[in-house]
C-alpha cells in the first residue's frame, strides 16, 4: 500500500468503531502517531468511544485536551470540554493551560472568571496557570491581583506541583519568573529570600 495518509487511517479507525472493536483503534491511533500523522477531528470522533470504553470519562477526556493543547488546537480542547464533567476542576485547569499553550491568554483569564461564576474552587494547579498567563501577557498587575486571592483563600505557594509539561514547580518560583521576566529584580529577590525549599527551579 502506498503511504498511509490521515484519511486512510481516519478510515481504517472509522471501521474498527462500526465494530465496536476498541483495542484495534487504540493500536492505529499509537501507530498513526508515529508515523508523524497530526490527529483531526474525525479522528477524535472515532477515538473517543475506544477511550470511554477502557476509563473514566474525566480521566480520559482530561488527558486528551492536554494532547490537543500541545497540538495547538484550542478547538477540539473546548469540544473535548463540553463532552466532560464541567464540575471538575481538573479538567478545568487543562483547559486554562491549553489556552495559555495556544497564546489564547486574555480568553485564560476569561475562562478562569467563568469558573469563578459557576462556583468551582481553584487549585493550586489553576493558580499556576493564572501565572503562566501573567508571563505571556507581561502583566504585573493582573499577577498581583493573583497574589491577592492566593493570600485570601489562603493557597500554600510552596506546594510543589507536576504542571501540564510534567515538570514540578511551585506558585512561587513561578512568580519569581515572572518578576525576573518583568524587569522587577527586587521582587524576585524578596520572593527567592523568603523561599523556605530552594531548588534548582528556583
Amino acid at each position: 500500500m502506498p503511504e498511509k495518509t490521515l484519511v486512510s487511517w481516519n478510515a481504517m479507525m472509522a471501521g474498527f468503531r462500526q465494530h465496536s472493536l476498541h483495542k484495534e483503534i487504540m493500536v492505529s491511533f499509537g501507530e498513526m502517531t508515529r508515523d508523524g500523522k497530526r490527529p483531526n477531528h474525525i479522528t477524535l470522533l472515532n477515538l473517543l468511544p475506544a477511550c470511554f470504553s477502557r476509563l473514566q470519562e474525566t480521566a480520559i477526556v482530561t488527558l486528551l485536551i492536554i494532547m490537543y493543547g500541545r497540538f495547538n488546537d484550542l478547538r477540539l480542547c473546548l469540544l473535548l470540554f463540553q463532552m466532560g464533567e464541567k464540575e471538575d476542576i481538573s479538567l478545568s485547569n487543562t483547559i486554562i493551560s491549553a489556552h495559555v499553550q495556544t497564546q489564547n491568554t486574555k480568553k485564560a483569564i476569561k475562562f478562569f472568571f467563568e469558573l469563578l461564576k459557576m462556583g468551582l474552587e481553584p487549585d493550586n494547579l489553576t493558580i499556576l496557570s493564572l501565572i503562566y498567563t501573567c508571563v505571556h501577557l507581561n502583566s504585573l498587575k493582573l499577577a498581583n491581583s493573583i497574589i491577592a486571592y492566593t493570600i485570601c483563600k489562603g493557597f500554600n505557594k510552596e506546594v510543589t506541583i507536576t504542571n501540564t509539561f510534567n515538570k514540578k514547580v511551585t506558585i512561587t518560583n513561578a512568580l519569581i519568573d515572572l518578576y525576573a521576566k518583568s524587569g522587577n529584580i527586587s521582587m524576585a529577590r524578596k520572593l527567592f529570600n523568603q523561599l523556605k525549599g530552594k531548588d534548582s527551579v528556583s
